[in-house]
């Protein structure tokens, strides 16, 4: 639009030839340049969306292996972990009285009290199992970090039955084991 506006003001004003071409090639180029740009910035802020989606859905430690390996079916590594699985007690009983939007917003709820201590110690994010949950840690201290996990988790429960003085109170149970594994992807 620009390049053809400005030859009809070339047309009108007897601009010269030499003088018209330079700028309407300058005013060409700019114009490219800037679509290129507008490009490059539409990519990365899909690129941002998407590692946005992903960091909601799988564990850091996962997309890290992956972006450092470019292999999602690589064949994984052997190492020591310690697994944490949390469930709640008599959860079948408690749903069967929800409406599923109502089961949803419970669960919603409740995980969220209980992945932020697992968080807080690195803890990988592995699955969601209907109600459960299963992580595990790797590295340094695991053991200890995994128990202090596990702590914080019974704490804030029973801080959400708290803030809920006339609900009925979420019970867990929490499992804990440390040996080798093989952590990878798998499918």
């Amino acid at each position: 639009m620009a390049v053809a506006a400005y030859v009809v003001i070339v047309a009108t004003l007897g601009v010269s030839r030499n003088l018209g071409l330079l700028v309407g090639t300058t005013i060409a180029f700019a114009g490219l340049l800037g679509i290129q740009v507008a490009r490059v910035f539409r990519y990365t802020m899909l690129k941002a969306r998407e590692q946005a989606v992903l960091e909601r859905y799988l564990p850091e430690a996962l997309i890290e292996e992956l972006a450092r390996t470019g292999d999602p079916l690589g064949a994984g590594r052997e190492t020591d972990i310690t697994v944490l699985i949390v469930d709640i007690r008599g959860y079948t009983r408690r749903v069967e009285r929800l409406t599923p939007r109502q089961a949803v917003a419970f669960l919603n709820d409740y995980f969220s009290v209980v992945i932020a201590p697992l968080a807080a110690e690195g803890a990988v994010l592995d699955k969601y199992i209907g109600d459960g949950v299963f992580a595990f840690l790797e590295g340094a201290d695991q053991q200890r970090r995994a128990l202090r996990a596990a702590r914080a988790i019974l704490v804030a429960v029973e801080g959400h039955n708290a803030k809920r003085p006339g609900a009925e109170p979420v019970a867990i149970g929490i499992a804990l084991h440390t040996g080798r594994a093989l952590v990878g992807t798998i499918g």
